[in-house]
C-alpha cells in the first residue's frame, strides 16, 4: 500500500504534455530519493564526475532545467538508474549520500497538532471579526 502511494505521488507530473520526458524522469528520481531537483543535480554530478560541482555550475544547470531545457545525459542516466532500482525494490538511498529522515517522535507530533489548532483558532477569530464588524 505504501509503495503504491509513493509511486502515485512520484508520477503525478507524468500527465503534463508540455514537460520533457527526460525532465519527468529527473523529477521522479529526485522524489524517489526525497531530495530537491537542485540537490539531485549535485548528486548526479558527484556520481558521474566523482567530485562535487561548484555552485555556479549547478545554478546554471538548474536554471536550464527550470526553463524546460533537457537535462545533461549524465543526469538522465542517474535518473533512469534510480527509477529502475526503485521499481525493483532495491533502491538504497544511502548509496547516493541521502539519509532517510528519522521517524517522527511524540514531541514533533504534539507540536504539529498544537500549531494546527492555533492556526485554526486564529482563522476562526478572523472569520468572526469579519462577520461581526464588516456586516453583510
Amino acid at each position: 500500500m505504501y509503495r503504491v502511494f509513493l509511486k502515485a505521488l512520484f508520477t503525478m507530473h507524468r500527465d503534463d504534455p508540455e514537460l520533457n520526458p527526460l525532465t519527468r524522469d529527473v523529477i521522479e528520481a529526485a522524489g524517489m530519493l526525497n531530495v530537491s531537483e537542485f540537490d539531485f543535480l549535485e548528486i548526479a554530478h558527484m556520481e558521474w564526475f566523482g567530485r562535487m560541482p561548484d555552485r555556479k555550475q549547478v545554478n546554471r544547470l538548474f536554471a536550464n532545467h527550470m526553463l524546460g531545457g533537457k537535462p545533461p545525459f549524465w543526469v538522465h542516466s542517474l535518473a533512469r538508474e534510480i527509477i529502475s532500482l526503485f521499481e525493483s525494490g532495491k533502491l538504497d538511498r544511502s548509496r547516493f549520500g541521502v539519509n532517510s529522515p528519522p521517524p517522527p517522535n511524540l514531541r514533533d507530533i504534539g507540536i504539529g497538532i498544537l500549531q494546527t489548532a492555533l492556526m485554526l483558532f486564529v482563522g476562526y477569530l478572523v472569520f468572526v471579526y469579519m462577520i461581526e464588524y464588516t456586516g453583510p
